[in-house]
């Protein structure tokens, strides 16, 4: 797991981890904009597994930015 953690190759995913949390936020935003409810720790739990996911296997579930 070292080198997983490494300054490079940190460097080269980090832009998919911050795209991933933007992505989630931005359905936070249009979910709040109506007053939906946000589960937080469901989230959470989606937001993990697309964060590895993208980043160890370069797959994508699905975009967090689209409501269940």
């Amino acid at each position: 797991l070292v080198p997983l953690f490494t300054r490079a190759a940190m460097s080269r995913y980090h832009s998919d981890m911050v795209n991933t949390v933007r992505e989630l936020i931005d359905g936070w935003n249009t979910k709040s904009r109506v007053r939906a409810w946000i589960s937080v720790p469901a989230d959470a739990n989606r937001l993990t597994l697309e964060i590895i996911s993208r980043v160890a296997m370069g797959h994508s579930f699905n975009n967090l930015s689209n409501p269940r």
